[in-house]
């Protein structure tokens, strides 16, 4: 998404997640009544359930924080526990050229070129995800990227998106993305930042027909890589809703119907919301639903085998409460149900985002910042620390 870092205040890696959860349960202070019975329990603390992947715990970069390669990021992403690093950032994809460092219409800040974050991603030893610009982009910029990354300067990524949230392009009412392949109710092509409410020729057919060339093209540069084409999450708007003149079966019917035997990774993102703290925090009880629903569309409309697809979350952030402690016990929480049910890889969103609406939660200062860095902004009279 579109949204505008250095004191760490978020989950700090797996092993942080590991300790709050054990941290609980020694914490009870229960003592159990008396009993007749009594039970042997034997646990094998050595066995495991499942592997952690070595690029599960993510977060999202954006070419618009001038904070992004400061020289204090590595140290504090490694501290972090964070394995995986997303570029460019959010619907600024959709507009971002790779080869000029310019985001048509969009802000760039100085020193956040392809090179520079890769300069950062190696240093902190984390795995890049990148997002290819679908938008306002072609098949052969992306595919020059994947060879100047995979080829040229050997960097080994392995997973490519073909776009953002290309399902708010004005498909479904809702016109956030930017997408050139766009027309209004004329015919008349759309230009960036001029999208009307409805657009035309560009749902999610279109979508998965062009996200066919950039397989082609990018496998072709280099045929390891995974190339992740963008759904709808399941139980979240737009999943399920229809368009007569743009989509007349739900975008991810239509997508996966046809890519098929190619498709090998799919992208969701997760807002979940709440209203309430208590809310928020019994969200991540759907994300079972949600994946099993995932696989099971895979299996039914692009007819492939559901084990060999990779299902990445490349953006997700709490709602409310943002920097206290509802919002860390939600990614803890949020970060290992998608672990256990099977997902590669979850990317918090975001790095550094700056203060939103302030407010206080329960006497602890929330700053309404989705960023885990602080960047000692002002608003609403509040300034975070640095």
């Amino acid at each position: 998404m579109l949204r505008s870092a250095t004191r760490t205040r978020w989950v700090r890696g797996v092993a942080w997640m590991a300790a709050v959860l054990l941290g609980a349960a020694g914490l009870t202070g229960y003592s159990a009544a008396a009993t007749t019975a009594s039970t042997a329990v034997s646990v094998n603390a050595t066995g495991g359930l499942g592997q952690i992947p070595s690029n599960a715990i993510g977060l999202n970069t954006a070419v618009y924080d001038g904070h992004m390669n400061d020289p204090a990021i590595p140290g504090l992403v490694k501290a972090a526990g964070i394995t995986a690093l997303r570029y460019p950032g959010g619907s600024y994809a959709d507009i971002y050229n790779w080869q000029t460092n310019v985001a048509q219409g969009g802000y760039d800040a100085p020193n956040t070129s392809f090179a520079d974050f890769m300069k950062t991603a190696q240093a902190t030893g984390a795995n890049p995800i990148i997002t290819v610009n679908y938008g306002t982009g072609t098949e052969d910029l992306a595919q020059a990227w994947v060879r100047n990354a995979d080829v040229t300067n050997n960097y080994g990524i392995t997973y490519w998106e073909v776009g953002n949230e290309i399902y708010g392009n004005g498909t479904y009412g809702a016109n956030w993305e930017a997408d050139s392949h766009c027309t209004d109710a004329s015919g008349k092509p759309v230009t960036v930042g001029s999208a009307p409410s409805q657009t035309y020729n560009c749902g999610p057919a279109t979508y998965a027909a062009n996200v066919l060339k950039y397989i082609t093209a990018m496998k072709a540069a280099s045929p390891n890589i995974h190339v992740c084409a963008v759904l709808t999450t399941p139980g979240y708007w737009p999943d399920g809703v229809t368009n007569p003149t743009t989509s007349p079966q739900p975008w991810n019917q239509t997508v996966l119907s046809t890519l098929g035997a190619k498709t090998d990774c799919v992208i969701v993102h997760y807002y979940p919301g709440g209203s309430t703290a208590a809310a928020m925090l019994s969200t991540p009880d759907g994300i079972a639903g949600i994946t099993s629903t995932l696989r099971s569309q895979i299996s039914r409309y692009a007819g492939v085998d559901p084990a060999g697809v990779k299902i990445v979350v490349t953006e997700t952030n709490s709602t409310i409460d943002l920097d206290t402690q509802p919002a860390a016990l939600f990614g803890a929480d949020m970060y290992m149900t998608w672990l256990e049910h099977g997902v590669t890889n979850v990317d918090w969103w975001n790095e550094h985002n700056g203060v939103g609406t302030p407010s206080m939660v329960n006497g602890a200062q929330d700053y309404g910042d989705q960023g885990i860095f602080s960047n000692g902004t002002n608003g609403s009279g509040v300034t975070e620390p640095r």
